[in-house]
């Protein structure tokens, strides 16, 4: 994560990279007035709480994208009969043993 002010708004950007090597970039731009009075103990809190939802979103959404790769990879290992020439009887002992 890049955290940056520049006087008037802060800029936090978080890259996450996924399964395929390209990277995913997330950017939140929240408005800092430097007149502002310290953020409370609640405020840094609920600000901490929402970047690491952030964070479990971007998970998600990830792990999603790498099981329907896997169901897609291994329908093809069905559709073909591969598990066989790889000493399975069945997909599913495959998919078990995989």
């Amino acid at each position: 994560m890049i955290d940056r002010s520049d006087g008037e708004r802060r800029i936090v950007i978080t890259v996450v990279e996924n399964l395929e090597d390209e990277l995913v970039l997330y950017r939140d731009f929240e408005r800092v007035d430097a007149s502002e009075p310290p953020r409370t103990k609640r405020e840094a809190r609920l600000e901490e709480a929402r970047e690491l939802d952030g964070k479990l979103r971007a998970l998600v959404r990830i792990a999603q994208q790498a099981e329907a790769e896997l169901a897609r990879a291994l329908r093809e290992m069905a559709d073909r009969g591969l598990y066989r020439d790889l000493g399975y009887p069945r997909i599913q002992a495959y998919a078990e043993g995989a």
